[in-house]
């Protein structure tokens, strides 16, 4: 049960990482620039409420 909870975190977070990039336009939020999407050289996304205190808020769009 463990393994498949894991990977279904994974998959979720992928998911999510990478919905928060495309809406972004692959633009760094911090600094402005703009990165291909690209394995080597990607923008990260950040979750704006942190995870651990709000463990509810993980998958929602608007906490990228």
């Amino acid at each position: 049960m463990g393994q498949l909870y894991r990977r279904l975190k994974v998959m979720y977070h992928t998911r999510w990482s990478y919905t928060i990039r495309a809406r972004d336009n692959f633009t760094c939020q911090t600094c402005g620039r703009k990165h291909k999407p690209t394995p080597e050289r990607r923008t990260a996304a950040h979750h704006i409420f942190p995870k651990a205190i709000f463990p509810h808020m993980r998958f929602l769009l608007e906490n990228g």
